[in-house]
């Protein structure tokens, strides 16, 4: 059976379109940095064709945290000392914990891009010093 070029053309496209909606939990979080896109390529390649399976790839990428994200709670998790009682007291005070004075309305985000700012800052000092 002979198709005409424009039938051939819109088989294609759609197919690339489905292509693209079957992956597309995949190329969220390929497009956040998530830090385990390789297990949520899989898990979408085997269970996207469920319904199911594709609705929780797709929130798992949307709602997973980036690999920046998770380096900055690895390095707030590895500080010693002051800088961790200090992190500590922010995350509590963030909590509402009672005796904990709560400085500004931060969220938890903004509280540790400024921590990771302070200790590259501090780095910097001590690199170049």
């Amino acid at each position: 059976m002979d198709q005409s070029p424009v039938v051939t053309f819109l088989i294609i496209a759609v197919l690339c379109a489905l292509f693209a909606f079957y992956f597309l939990p995949t190329f969220i979080a390929r497009d956040r940095n998530f830090s385990h896109k390789a297990w949520l390529f899989w898990a979408n390649l085997f269970l996207g064709w469920t319904f199911v399976g594709w609705g929780i790839c797709l929130i798992w990428a949307a709602c997973a945290a980036s690999s920046e994200a998770d380096a900055y709670y690895r390095a707030a998790l590895q500080t010693s000392g002051g800088e961790r009682d200090r992190w500590d007291r922010s995350l509590a005070a963030s909590a509402g914990e009672p005796g904990i004075e709560v400085r500004g309305n931060m969220s938890e985000e903004e509280r540790l891009n400024k921590w990771a700012a302070e200790n590259r800052a501090k780095n910097l000092g001590a690199s170049e010093g």
